[in-house]
């Protein structure tokens, strides 16, 4: 009789095994699929901070040109005005 009931343990523990066994692959699946997608988001992430980066770059280039061309344009009105009060003045 404690056979029996060794024997029932034994099948017990064995079944308790294999479902603690299983719960590892499930878990163990699982950690690698968290870990690929880390690793895409990581992946991501670098891309759209090196996209934002090159946005500002690009911001600050068109900034300077706009600035170049304001005193460009500036210039030429003082100019275009000092030619005008000349014309102005000489009738």
């Amino acid at each position: 009789m404690f056979e029996a009931v060794n024997s029932g343990e034994n099948l017990e523990k064995q079944g308790c095994s294999l479902n603690l066994f299983r719960v590892l692959e499930q878990l163990d699946k699982e950690v690698q699929s968290l870990s690929s997608q880390k690793e895409d988001l990581l992946i991501i992430e670098e891309k759209l901070w090196f996209m934002l980066s090159e946005e500002a770059e690009a911001k600050r280039t068109k900034i300077t040109e706009l600035r170049r061309e304001v005193e460009d344009l500036k210039r030429k009105c003082v100019e275009l005005t000092r030619i005008l009060n000349a014309n102005i003045r000489e009738r």
